[in-house]
């Protein structure tokens, strides 16, 4: 008989809550974000520069700037006058800058779905195919028995912690 834990689907079904809903939690602390793309108009020329008449206010009160960098950051002139002027602003405070690469939420949300994937197939998959006589007969065969013990280990190492098995 032949027994699948899926022991590691609750922990996968709280992050993906956290992921999605964790800024709406009650009870946490709440902060207030200003986006200079979505707060300062980007096309009409009179509304931009009052926007940027205001900036400095908006950056003396912040604690802690957040740079989504992209390669063509540090191209655009308005991106680097922000960025100098919180550091002139804030330089005895303390103000914190904080750089997050736009692709690393990406990278990081596909390596999850990655491994979520792939421990739910090594999970039902995996003592099917690794138990099963057809795998038996081949490492019999195929593997010499002096290192049995050892090829079961690695196999099985290998199938949990990098959620990949091909059967040769």
């Amino acid at each position: 008989q032949i027994h699948i834990d899926f022991g590691f689907v609750p922990p996968c079904l709280v992050f993906v809550l956290v992921l999605l809903f964790g800024q709406e939690i009650p009870g946490l602390a709440q902060t207030t974000c200003f986006l200079d793309k979505c707060c300062i108009h980007q096309t009409d020329q009179e509304k931009k520069l009052q926007g940027i008449r205001q900036l400095g206010g908006f950056l003396r009160v912040s604690q802690r700037m957040v740079i989504l960098w992209q390669p063509e950051y540090f191209t655009r002139l308005w991106c680097v006058y922000e960025l100098a002027a919180f550091h002139y602003i804030n330089f005895d405070v303390k103000g914190t800058v904080d750089i997050v690469p736009l692709k690393l939420p990406v990278l990081s949300l596909s390596l999850f779905c990655y491994h979520f994937l792939a421990c739910l197939v090594m999970a039902v998959l995996g003592p099917t195919i690794l138990l099963s006589e057809m795998h038996a007969s081949w490492v019999l065969e195929n593997i010499p028995e002096l290192w049995i013990v050892p090829w079961m280990m690695c196999t099985w190492f290998g199938a949990f912690f990098f959620g990949l098995y091909v059967i040769p």
